[in-house]
């Protein structure tokens, strides 16, 4: 089984954003992904200590976060099933009032069929 992955965000998202949003989504595809663990890589950069945050992928919450005020690149073992081939939904959603959070060079790995 061959290895694969999709650049699902190479720029910074900061949240919350100018607007004052508190998440924002990406979809993004994993052509030929099959029904095993995936892993999500980023770079995360946080304001302050204490800034929140959490991750889902397809309404599944993969990751929640207390980081500390560190730039630093983390990785989660996403449980099989949660990606498709197609059509999937990354939600990015910081906590209010922790401060601000940027979040970028977002990868899938996983396995081809």
């Amino acid at each position: 089984m061959p290895a694969n992955y999709t650049v699902i965000r190479d720029g910074n998202i900061t949240l919350p954003g100018a607007g004052g949003d508190l998440d924002t989504e990406l979809t993004f595809n994993a052509p030929g992904v099959i029904n095993r663990s995936t892993v999500l890589s980023y770079r995360v950069n946080p304001s302050q200590d204490g800034v929140k945050f959490t991750i889902e992928i397809n309404g599944t919450q993969v990751r929640s976060e207390d980081l500390q005020d560190v730039s630093r690149v983390l990785h989660e073992v996403v449980a099989s099933g949660v990606v498709t081939p197609n059509g999937n939904t990354l939600r990015l959603a910081a906590v209010q009032n922790t401060g601000t959070i940027s979040i970028s060079d977002i990868v899938l790995l996983y396995k081809e069929a």
